[in-house]
């Protein structure tokens, strides 16, 4: 009998709520497969510095005005 193959989950919509929606099954799970489909270039930004602590500079995108 094989392992049980890990979860697939697709999140629509990258902004903070899609990336919100994404965070709670990665906190159950490390293994699922959790991806995140959006219009856009770029996903989830934050109003607030705190999402970016601990990142390095030249990975925080700002979002254009």
């Amino acid at each position: 009998m094989s392992a049980p193959k890990p979860k697939r989950i697709l999140v629509i919509g990258g902004f903070a709520g899609g990336a919100s929606c994404a965070t709670r099954p990665r906190r159950l799970c490390e293994q699922w497969e959790i991806v995140i489909f959006d219009r856009g270039p770029y996903v989830s930004i934050a109003h607030c510095g705190l999402p970016y602590f601990g990142c390095p500079a030249n990975a925080v995108v700002a979002d254009p005005p």
